[in-house]
């Protein structure tokens, strides 16, 4: 996330004599097994098209060079899960981050040799402004110092104010208030970084009068084994709760199975060269007898056993079988009746996230979450909240940010950021451009 050029595939981004830091690496396909079952002729079933994970080349562990932005991993659930406490750098949305379980850097030591976080401190503590009213802020200096910073440097001065004041640079900064809100919110979700910002969304999304599954559905549907495994641990680490018992007591019925499948995070690792026919036309045959097929009894747990606990290939290759065999799978289900609605949504969500047809030429989903940050600025008024977290969510994994950039032109026929300059204004603005036009 610095403003550095951006970093070539297979290039290294330690300093010389740094180790090799440890992140999850997705196999070898010599790793995985044969499949269990032989393939139609390929003219009837084709491998779904979806693309397959590359060598991680994310930002480096601390005291390696300031990151450009990396050419990430792409979207993948096929990564296990792994001691977090193992290294300072974390697979998360396809890229290396600070791991949120990594002890701060020691009282005067830089947590990355080639950041000196003192500058920063300074200018950051100069902007703050205390009154008669309360604190005030110089924005245009928080707009241009965050986002010019990396995921890694914005984390060691995090540190740096831990050992200076006592408080993260999350507490520092200006969070969510009544005056100019969302702009906060913005420097609230960037100084918090990737696990942290999940970590309070899923806070969130469960506390007060009612549940947002909107918004569970974006955290915790189509995610890798990896990242359901690290949200968890933040959670519980922050809130000394468990993240599975706190959406489990908010939920009830089919929806409340649906959220402990995703939270179990135990999808099979499969790459698109090992998938079971087999079982995809099993699954397929399954969805139209339990549920699609006129006339059938509908049974909702089938339906979140296929679509959440079976790996990103499969589910394309039951998309694309059904398609062939049946008609459309998430128009079929946008259009049974008889199925719970928020299940419904996080369905045709998971659907959307891995079909080929989209995934062929768009990453991470990022078709899904072009339509999804169109919404947030249709209708009557725009949707600060679901437009704020969908862009800074983007935005992590520049290879993400820009697939979506480009999704978004060709469903909307115009830029992103432009049409988030006609939806709001001010240091929101700004701020809110300055992340999407980094890449």
């Amino acid at each position: 996330m610095s403003s550095g050029g951006h970093q070539q595939p297979g290039s290294n981004p330690l300093a010389p004599g740094q180790p090799e830091p440890q992140i999850a690496q997705s196999p070898a396909p010599g790793a995985y097994p044969s499949p269990t079952g032989p393939p139609p002729p390929s003219s009837a079933h084709p491998q779904p098209q979806i693309q397959i994970p590359q060598a991680p080349t994310g930002f480096p562990a601390p005291g390696g060079p300031p990151p450009g932005f990396p050419s990430a991993n792409p979207h993948s659930g096929y990564q296990p899960a792994y001691p977090m406490q193992q290294s300072p750098t974390i697979m998360y949305y396809g890229i290396g981050v600070p791991n949120p379980e990594a002890p701060p850097a020691a009282h005067g030591a830089r947590k990355l040799a080639s950041y000196d976080p003192q500058a920063d401190y300074e200018v950051i503590k100069r902007s703050k402004k205390s009154g008669i009213l309360g604190s005030s802020w110089n924005e245009d200096t928080l707009i241009k110092l965050l986002g010019e910073r990396s995921l890694f440097e914005l984390d060691a001065l995090s540190d740096h104010f831990g050992g200076k004041l006592g408080q993260t640079l999350a507490d520092f900064l200006p969070s969510k208030t009544k005056v100019n809100g969302w702009f906060n919110e913005v420097v609230h979700a960037l100084a918090l970084g990737p696990v942290g910002y999940d970590v309070e969304l899923a806070k969130r999304a469960t506390q007060g009068f009612g549940t947002d599954e909107s918004l569970l559905k974006e955290l915790f549907l189509n995610r890798s084994n990896n990242d359901i495994e690290i949200l968890k641990r933040a959670y519980t680490k922050r809130y000394g709760s468990s993240l599975e018992q706190e959406v489990k007591k908010d939920l009830s019925g089919i929806t409340q199975t649906l959220y402990s499948m995703a939270l179990r995070g135990q999808r099979p690792q499969e790459l698109p060269g090992q998938v079971n026919f087999t079982l995809v036309e099993q699954d397929v045959d399954g969805l139209f007898a339990r549920g699609l097929g006129k006339n059938t009894r509908l049974d909702e747990e089938f339906f979140c056993e296929v679509l959440v606990n079976r790996s990103d290939p499969h589910i394309a290759a039951v998309i694309d079988r059904y398609g062939a065999k049946y008609k459309g799978l998430s128009k079929s289900i946008k259009n049974t009746t008889t199925l719970n609605k928020d299940v419904k949504s996080g369905l045709v969500y998971i659907i959307h996230s891995v079909k080929s047809k989209r995934n062929m030429h768009e990453p991470y989903g990022a078709w899904r979450d072009a339509k999804y940050l169109h919404a947030a600025m249709t209708g009557k008024g725009t949707k600060d909240e679901k437009l704020v977290y969908r862009v800074v969510r983007a935005s992590w994994n520049p290879d993400r940010m820009r697939a979506v950039k480009t999704a978004y032109r060709q469903r909307q026929n115009e830029d992103l950021d432009a049409r988030v300059i006609d939806e709001t204004s001010g240091s929101y603005q700004k701020l809110l451009v300055r992340l999407i036009r980094r890449v």
